[in-house]
């Protein structure tokens, strides 16, 4: 029985997160749910606005994550109703998408070669609309891609 279970949930994750991936690879931009967890998904608010999106793929100190950054004064930000969601479901891209689908590297190259990233934050979310915050990687290279 508990076999049976497993299966189920396997398959049922599965199907919830497969996204094709050429279709990433091909798309210009990407948009990316941000749900704030203290250990894996961190937001930290800097001055006058900007805000750090970390994506953590181990333990922050052995440097696997990414860091996506808000700059409210270059960066465009709009807002979409919630069907824009349904829309876009093939170039959205979520925390757990990232974390077990693509491997760290992956997913920085797929990160860094779009040219716009949107990232939708949970918190600005409303019952009809969403939030859209174009988003910069931080490409600090320490790890570099090869």
């Amino acid at each position: 029985m508990k076999a049976i279970i497993t299966l189920l949930m396997i398959n049922i994750s599965g199907t919830i997160y497969s996204q094709d991936y050429d279709t990433l690879k091909k798309a210009d931009t990407v948009y990316i749910f941000f749900k704030q967890n203290q250990y894996k998904q961190i937001y930290m608010p800097q001055s006058k606005g900007y805000g750090d999106y970390i994506f953590v793929f181990n333990e922050y100190y052995k440097h696997t994550h990414i860091m996506l950054y808000h700059n409210p004064y270059v960066a465009e930000e709009k807002k979409e109703k919630k069907s824009f969601l349904k829309k876009h479901k093939s170039i959205l891209i979520n925390y757990d998408f990232l974390i077990n689908m693509l491997s760290y590297q992956d997913a920085k190259k797929l990160l860094l070669s779009k040219k716009k990233i949107y990232l939708i934050d949970d918190n600005d979310t409303g019952w009809f609309s969403i939030k859209l915050k174009e988003v910069k990687v931080n490409d600090y290279n320490i790890n570099p891609i090869e």
